[in-house]
């Protein structure tokens, strides 16, 4: 997609990896969010800015799915993530 803003994890997050699930903490938060699944995935290949788009391709391949049958599951994650501030968009990309 021409444009599309890219996504990177937040400097500010603290992240701890299990063999199931991806831990997400903040000193600015009490709570702690845990991903799984898919979720926990997604972050994983948020270790390199990427966008939505790119994100749902990649979940697509791993899960052998189309990628309209994540696409719309990988952006509300995306703005779920966004809004807890565990990722930012990607200010390196035009």
């Amino acid at each position: 997609m021409i444009n599309e803003k890219g996504f990177q994890r937040s400097k500010a997050a603290l992240v701890r990896s299990t063999a199931f699930e991806v831990l997400l903490a903040s000193v600015e938060r009490e709570e702690v969010d845990v991903l799984s699944g898919s979720a926990a995935l997604a972050w994983e290949l948020l270790a390199e800015p990427m966008t939505a788009s790119a994100l749902a391709a990649g979940l697509a391949e791993y899960y052998s799915v189309s990628v309209p049958a994540v696409d719309a599951d990988v952006r509300r994650l995306l703005e779920d993530l966004q809004s807890r501030g565990w990722i930012q968009e990607d200010a390196g990309r035009n």
